[in-house]
């Protein structure tokens, strides 16, 4: 019996993308196809790497012919959608799931790239509305070729571990408050950290807040927690094994994201997933995952304050109810055994239509 043949262009140190690439796998016996793995090629700077990608692209290719292939899932907006679509002549259907990046830096900096690859897309996943919305913006045409699926996580593996024994005397009355991303500025590390000094200095001496993560301000934000003198209640804890994280999660009593841009951030629901109370800011996808209860504007610092201690003077059966209700949307809305269905689906009814 003939099978599709569907190449997935990706970067598998991604969780997230190794996660989509295993269920993409596991279904191929019961949807009757093969797919296989094209890895995303990271273009450089340099002037002579700039002129070589599109020939890494191709030499990529050689054992793999994308002429021979039945669609290509393409991860960003980016130059291998780009130089892809050339590739193939536009006779293979090509399925890109957008993210953020791509709306912003990637159409900035190569619009006509840009514009190009969205021309002759297939169709394009937008992990978010607001993500969707913002490519309705900058390519209004794209606004009839594009659907929102939302960026998931396995539910099978983020869960909670003993629930009812998560605040119960095990931490000598300390409060954890746990976050995760890249050291990057816009992640808002440091206004987090700052807010953190600031509940300390008023009496709240058992609030830990622990970083997970890594990234080129790194030291910078060690130097923070040494100059505010509060390395006993901030632990910087750089990176953490992606199969330790739920572990990790499960140790925590809040979770916050006080990132200024986003577009659906996967650590804000593996945090729902595993039933934490979580607070983040009001971008991007975000309001479509968490009530707004418990968003807030970027570097509304006071806001933050607030939810915070709205938390920490709950009694833990609440924060188990709020755990749980995120733990119950991520399943409705943000589950990768559904989604990863649902990209199959439009893949293979495209396919299937030519």
């Amino acid at each position: 019996m003939k099978y599709n043949r569907i190449g997935y262009v990706a970067n598998l140190k991604s969780p997230f993308q190794k996660e989509l690439y295993r269920f993409l796998i596991k279904k191929e016996n019961l949807y009757n196809y093969k797919v296989y793995h094209i890895s995303q090629l990271k273009e450089s700077n340099n002037s002579t790497n700039k002129i070589m990608f599109p020939f890494r692209l191709i030499y990529q290719l050689l054992n793999l012919n994308i002429l021979n292939l039945d669609a290509l899932l393409i991860e960003f907006i980016s130059h291998e959608a780009f130089f892809y679509k050339i590739l193939s002549l536009h006779k293979v259907p090509t399925f890109v799931r957008c993210h953020r990046i791509e709306l912003y830096d990637y159409y900035n900096n190569h619009r006509k790239k840009f514009l190009y690859a969205i021309e002759f897309a297939t169709l394009i996943m937008c992990v978010s509305n607001a993500m969707r919305e913002r490519l309705a913006e900058i390519a209004p045409h794209a606004k009839y070729k594009s659907i929102v699926v939302y960026n998931s996580v396995d539910i099978n593996k983020f869960k909670p571990l003993n629930l009812e024994q998560r605040y119960v005397d095990r931490r000598d009355g300390k409060f954890v408050i746990g976050s995760m991303g890249r050291f990057i500025e816009s992640k808002g590390f440091t206004e987090l950290i700052y807010t953190v000094a600031r509940l300390i200095k008023k009496g709240y001496n058992n609030i830990i807040l622990e970083i997970a993560g890594y990234g080129p301000l790194y030291y910078k934000i060690n130097k923070l927690v040494e100059k505010l003198n509060i390395k006993k209640n901030v632990i910087i804890r750089g990176y953490i094994p992606h199969d330790e994280t739920v572990k990790w999660y499960n140790s925590l009593d809040m979770f916050v994201l006080n990132s200024k841009i986003e577009g659906m951030p996967t650590v804000v629901l593996e945090a729902m997933a595993t039933a934490l109370p979580v607070v983040a800011t009001s971008v991007g996808g975000i309001p479509e995952a968490l009530d707004s209860e418990w968003i807030y504007e970027p570097y509304n610092l006071d806001r933050l304050e607030d939810l915070i201690l709205k938390i920490y003077n709950m009694d833990p059966s609440k924060r188990i109810k709020i755990g749980m209700k995120n733990r119950l949307r991520v399943i409705d809305k943000f589950n990768l055994e559904k989604n990863s269905k649902v990209i199959i689906d439009l893949i293979l009814k495209n396919i299937n239509n030519i």
